[in-house]
């Protein structure tokens, strides 16, 4: 963030869009949730991409590549997670640092589940100081338990939250050996919560999984048909995630220097020659 102020950017806070306006086949700007219009040379639009066509740009027409994806639900999987925290007093310096654990079966909504991961940070001084350690665990589900916990009442989605803090709770402590009170439940975030906080569309926190059934899963970042409109974030590419994120905004950073007619620099290259040769350019 400090980069980009000191070469000249701006940075708006709580300022969420309403929508990106478009005049033709042109970007004119975006205006905000609150009616601010700010007008703008290009845009880039780095947020989900179901929330880019369905709401930040609803009179433009989704792309094949994505409106396949969401309609072909047996080729492209969508992966989400619950995170259960937790902080330990328990002396862990020696233990691995990912373990994971057989349990009695059971249920989250349509899923079963037959064992789990916990990542153990005594190694981290930024998230383990003194005699307390992190640990989490990260419990992949899918689009279904998604559709289950959206289709809870607010009290029952509650309570559903508090039975799995407290059952992993009870796991923990039994599989690390662990007395009352040694170990304390922090958080519960689940598919929802990813939503909630990132218009994450049913909460997956990567692109569409590769099947047998899928064609190829890359595309690139200038919206077709419009002149200074490009797609960023993970949706272009698999496995997705915050890596893939970053490297496809450099490639749309890339390639509106391209349409802009301006020198792009960095180690690899001196400026922008041309689209980058890839699915992705």
């Amino acid at each position: 963030a400090k980069t980009f102020e000191s070469r000249g950017g701006t940075i708006h806070l709580n300022s969420p869009v309403k929508r990106i306006e478009v005049e033709g086949k042109k970007a004119k700007g975006i205006t905000l949730e609150n009616g601010e219009f700010i007008p703008a040379d290009f845009v880039v639009a780095s947020t989900d991409s179901n929330e880019t066509f369905q709401k930040l740009l609803p009179d433009v027409k989704m792309p094949k590549f994505f409106s396949d994806r969401y309609e072909q639900k047996d080729g492209y999987k969508l992966l989400s997670a619950f995170q259960f925290s937790f902080q330990t007093t328990l002396d862990l310096s020696e233990a691995p640092r990912m373990s994971d654990f057989l349990v009695e079966p059971f249920n989250i909504g349509p899923q079963t589940i037959t064992h789990y991961g916990v990542r153990n940070f005594s190694f981290d001084k930024t998230l383990s100081r003194g005699k307390k350690t992190l640990l989490t665990i990260l419990l992949p589900t899918h689009e279904e338990t998604y559709d289950y916990l959206a289709s809870l009442s607010k009290e029952e989605y509650v309570a559903e939250k508090e039975r799995l803090g407290r059952k992993f709770l009870a796991l923990l402590e039994k599989d690390l050996g662990a007395k009352p009170g040694e170990i304390k439940l922090l958080d519960v975030a689940t598919p929802l919560t990813y939503t909630r906080y990132t218009n994450a569309f049913k909460g997956a926190y990567m692109s569409f999984v590769t099947t047998k059934h899928a064609k190829g899963l890359m595309e690139q970042t200038i919206l077709r048909g419009y002149k200074n409109i490009l797609i960023g974030g993970q949706w272009l590419m698999p496995p997705g995630g915050l890596p893939i994120a970053i490297m496809i905004g450099k490639h749309a950073a890339y390639n509106l220097c391209y349409l802009d007619k301006k020198p792009f620099k960095n180690l690899e290259t001196k400026k922008a020659k041309g689209l980058l040769k890839t699915k992705i350019a």
